[in-house]
């Protein structure tokens, strides 16, 4: 009995820690009009954040408590609906971190079906960032998602994730490699997906000057696309079209 009390005491320790910080902080800003107060909750914040990222993380290895109607996948955040609540309370508590937005949103609509929720928290996650050298990763999540989270996307689908990629290339800066928490998101990247995206949706011109942009060599490239896209520049028909 006593293992468990101590077991939920713990549990309860981050709460607390965050509780007493405001209200140290609240109390330091009232009484004394102290402006730079802040750096107490500041520190606690950071410490709450990683202990339940790492939390998360233990989850990541081991899987969720309950298998039942999850999708697990080991060392992978993807599937697991025990680690939600985890990373949810991350983001409530350090808003400004892109990198929770994406995990979160990618386990609720390509592991647990919630597209639409998951849309929700990406779109949450830019509100809170529009500063953050690394929010065009936050666009271009929401593309993938609106691309690769459904078998079939729709039309109107791929139109949204067109401009959600175009949001990321306009937000793209030097800095931002600096920041990146995945190869996938670069420039290069985001204006190929582009060309895809217009092939789909029979725009071959639009295609064709998105794949120009990327600055990769289409001439040596030997994917579908790249073939489609030669055919279209070289006789204005494609096999693919």
């Amino acid at each position: 009995m006593k293992s468990r009390e101590a077991t939920q005491l713990r549990r309860l320790i981050p709460i607390l820690l965050l509780t007493l910080a405001f209200a140290v902080n609240w109390s330091l800003q009232s009484r004394f009009n102290f402006q730079q107060a802040s750096f107490v909750p500041e520190r606690l914040r950071s410490f709450i954040a990683a202990y339940l990222w790492s939390k998360a993380d233990d989850l990541m290895h081991r899987g969720p408590v309950d298998n039942r109607l999850q999708s697990f996948q080991a060392g992978s955040y993807a599937g697991n609906t025990d680690i939600v609540p985890l990373l949810s309370l991350v983001i409530a508590i350090m808003p400004e971190e892109p990198a929770p937005y994406q995990l979160l949103a990618r386990n609720l609509a390509n592991y647990l079906g919630l597209r639409e929720q998951g849309l929700r928290v990406l779109q949450q996650g830019i509100i809170n960032n529009r500063q953050h050298p690394a929010v065009h990763e936050l666009y271009a999540a929401a593309a993938f998602l609106l691309v690769f989270a459904v078998e079939r996307p729709a039309n109107d689908a791929l139109q949204a994730a067109l401009k959600y990629l175009a949001a990321a290339i306009s937000h793209y800066n030097p800095t931002a490699a600096k920041f990146s928490s995945d190869p996938a998101f670069t420039v290069a990247n985001y204006y190929i997906l582009s060309a895809r995206l217009y092939l789909e949706l029979k725009f071959p011109d639009q295609a064709l000057q998105s794949w120009l942009k990327s600055g990769q060599d289409i001439e040596k490239a030997t994917d579908q696309l790249a073939v489609a896209l030669r055919e279209y520049r070289d006789h204005r028909t494609s096999s693919k079209l």
